[in-house]
């Protein structure tokens, strides 16, 4: 993700007592006051982008005891492995040896695949560690270990941080379907979230992330992630002033778009872009052999 410098200042933000509450859904598009200002597609990324700065001033392990009452005690997970070639999944290793596995959706990166060519990548292996890449960051050798965990992050449920410096995590939210569709994270459904969640050990468990992800541009539901982007940077600040969460998540969808594109685009011109605008890829890698 790209942020606001203003929003990566190192104020401690805390909540008395969260640890020991049971993590509340988030917003949903019926009958809430940001659902009646933004719409479906604003929701989203509204609480995306304000659990993706939060994760830059906030630090925290939750305990989580009531939480993950009911799951594992006697094994641990010593390794998350994302698998980024179509259909996604994520795999927890045992710490007992046994191995689960889970749909997954990870980033999807500034531009979609042609069907026509579908070696096409949204992201190379280096490209996806740059922070605003959008790109979930393929890693080498052991990966990166598990930092931070919060049942509510701003919105965004069992949160499992292992990339605090970009604010990529593993965590449960929708739509998941095997494909690219988030800003960077990795989403998950909310049972294997919530295995996840509670499974890790902080500094721990390791995240790995494999091969590359190749958002196809005639996929319906990525089509609604990109229009939900241009949808919130079409957005006029001044109709939000004293909004300092909607005025940085316009700002940040402005900026993706921008990257995404290779100019600055008016804000007329980013309200006004449709689905065959999205960009293509112009990265390619081989695709994995079948078995």
């Amino acid at each position: 993700m790209i942020f606001d410098k203003q929003d990566m200042r190192r104020t401690l933000v805390t909540k008395p007592g969260r640890a020991s509450q049971r993590p509340r859904r988030a917003p949903q598009a019926s009958g809430s006051s940001i659902q009646r200002t933004v719409g479906n597609q604003g929701v989203v990324q509204l609480i995306d982008r304000t659990a993706k700065r939060a994760s830059r001033i906030q630090r925290r392990w939750d305990a989580a005891t009531s939480e993950c009452a009911g799951q594992p005690t006697d094994k641990w997970i010593e390794r998350v492995v994302v698998q980024q070639e179509s259909p996604q999944s994520t795999s927890i290793h045992w710490s007992d040896g046994t191995t689960e596995y889970g749909q997954c959706s990870s980033g999807k990166g500034h531009c979609c695949v042609d069907p026509a060519h579908p070696d096409g990548v949204a992201c190379t292996a280096v490209g996806s560690k740059r922070d605003g890449s959008n790109c979930t960051p393929i890693t080498s050798r052991n990966g990166y270990r598990v930092r931070n965990r919060d049942l509510d992050h701003n919105g965004v449920l069992w949160w499992t941080e292992f990339v605090p410096s970009r604010g990529i995590a593993l965590h449960e939210y929708r739509p998941v379907d095997g494909t690219p569709l988030s800003h960077g994270c990795v989403r998950l459904n909310h049972d294997f979230a919530v295995k996840t969640f509670c499974g890790v050990r902080q500094n721990q468990t390791w995240v790995q992330v494999q091969g590359f992800a190749r958002p196809m541009c005639n996929h319906a539901n990525l089509q609604s992630a990109w229009l939900g982007d241009f949808a919130m940077g079409g957005r006029n600040l001044s109709d939000h002033d004293g909004d300092t969460d909607m005025q940085s998540s316009i700002r940040e969808a402005r900026r993706m778009i921008n990257a995404a594109f290779g100019r600055t685009l008016t804000r007329q011109e980013i309200g006004g872009l449709t689905a065959s605008d999205i960009p293509r890829c112009t990265g390619t890698a081989p695709r994995p052999e079948s078995d």
